[in-house]
């Protein structure tokens, strides 16, 4: 099993990694709930500009991509996301000290640059301690864990907006992302990296083009891109973005649990904070599945077929409690095919001598993918509704559960070591 082969050194860096980025990450996650209820107060003039604020760090996170893989060549990832938690604090206070539609920019786009230095880093960190009977275990951990922050985020933000306001909700989780620099004093001091001469520099650059045309030349690479562009579009863009006006049609109806009434638009926010709630456990499970003798090919075609199937319903005319069931079933599924595809990205990226340049655009086509979900389902939804971009959505994930199940490894890159492949 992964769980018992993991190194407790490298499990115990992933943990801390994993806690300092839900840390920064409540910040970001409490607007996602708060910001269209409170933009008023924010100083904004309509509610589009919620939408140019709440899409912007996702924006700005395209073309950093490639330029913090190359600073992530000159510093240690230690170093990276310890800058990353200084820029997360400033964003998340910033909010809460912010008025006006260019401020608020400003902010996100610190918080764009601040995750991208998280998220390249905790990918990095976690190509250079895993092997690949461990990866799998250690990217579920990594995902269970950092979406903790998520949840906080998503379950206080709106009860605190609520009772303080929104700058004082802002204030407050800016004082609880100050925790992170505490959580990084835990981090071990490893592979610290040293500025280059003029040679090693344009080595780095030119391993960089190498793998950008390795990507793109091969065939599977692609496949795995495309993979990441399509997980984001569908969990980050389309669900995400409509599963509140799905429930809104249900709006008449009311969903008694406890004793409780809970009302369409406060179940959207209960049912999609629910899904952090059970990654904790299951990621680090589906992660040791990937690991395992059915590989994380066979994996991601059967997550695949489970999320296309999942989706499919979404378009019928459901009650409202079977409507949710159905959402739980989407998200459950996201769970199982977001740490799947995973590992399977730093999996291509094992086998490739240009294993950053690969991570880094497994990261852009992932930020790619979130951007582009909201374009592509408000597009459909304009012209034919909310069913016909789940559906839509749905085909697109048959394709590639074929394709993985047709191609159940990854063939080594041509660069790669003997090791390595």
């Amino acid at each position: 099993m992964a769980k018992e082969n993991c190194p407790k050194a490298a499990k115990a860096e992933i943990t801390l990694i994993s806690i300092v980025t839900a840390l920064c990450l409540v910040g970001d996650s409490f607007l996602y709930v708060a910001l269209p209820l409170h933009w008023e107060s924010a100083g904004l003039a309509t509610l589009f500009e919620v939408g140019v604020i709440l899409a912007a760090n996702r924006l700005v996170r395209i073309p950093l991509n490639p330029l913090i893989t190359l600073f992530y060549n000159k510093v240690s990832c230690r170093t990276g996301i310890w800058i990353a938690t200084i820029l997360a604090i400033i964003s998340t206070a910033g909010y809460g000290l912010s008025q006006g539609l260019f401020l608020w920019l400003c902010m996100r786009f610190l918080w764009g640059l601040s995750w991208t230095l998280l998220r390249l880093g905790t990918l990095f960190t976690i190509l250079r301690v895993s092997s690949p009977s461990t990866l799998g275990y250690l990217t579920g951990i990594n995902n269970g864990l950092y979406r903790l922050g998520s949840l906080a985020g998503m379950l206080l933000g709106g009860l605190l907006a609520d009772s303080f306001g929104l700058q004082t909700t802002a204030l407050f989780f800016a004082a609880v992302s100050c925790l992170a620099p505490l959580v990084m004093l835990k981090m071990p001091k490893s592979e610290e990296r040293t500025r280059g001469n003029a040679s090693q520099t344009s080595a780095v650059q030119a391993a960089n083009r190498a793998g950008w045309k390795e990507i793109l030349a091969k065939g599977p690479a692609l496949w795995v891109m495309m993979t990441a562009f399509v997980v984001a579009m569908t969990y980050q863009g389309v669900t995400a973005s409509t599963i509140s006006m799905l429930l809104d049609a249900h709006s008449h109806e009311k969903l008694v649990i406890l004793g409780l009434t809970l009302s369409a638009a406060t179940l959207s926010g209960g049912l999609q904070a629910m899904r952090w709630v059970w990654e904790p456990f299951l990621a680090p499970f589906f992660g040791s599945l990937s690991d395992g003798r059915m590989g994380r090919c066979r994996l991601s075609a059967i997550a695949f077929a489970i999320s296309a199937v999942t989706l499919l319903p979404g378009a019928m005319d459901l009650g409202l409690v079977s409507l949710s069931l159905v959402i739980l079933l989407v998200l459950l599924s996201g769970t199982l095919l977001t740490t799947a595809t995973d590992a399977l990205g730093n999996d291509a990226a094992l086998l490739s001598e240009n294993s950053r340049t690969y991570l880094s655009a497994f990261a852009l086509f992932t930020d790619l993918g979130a951007a582009a979900g909201p374009l592509f389902a408000y597009t459909v939804i304009a012209l034919a509704g909310t069913g016909l971009a789940w559906v839509l959505t749905s085909l697109f994930l048959a394709v590639f559960a074929v394709y993985w199940w047709v191609h159940p490894t990854l063939p080594a890159s041509e660069t790669s070591s003997p090791k390595q492949a």
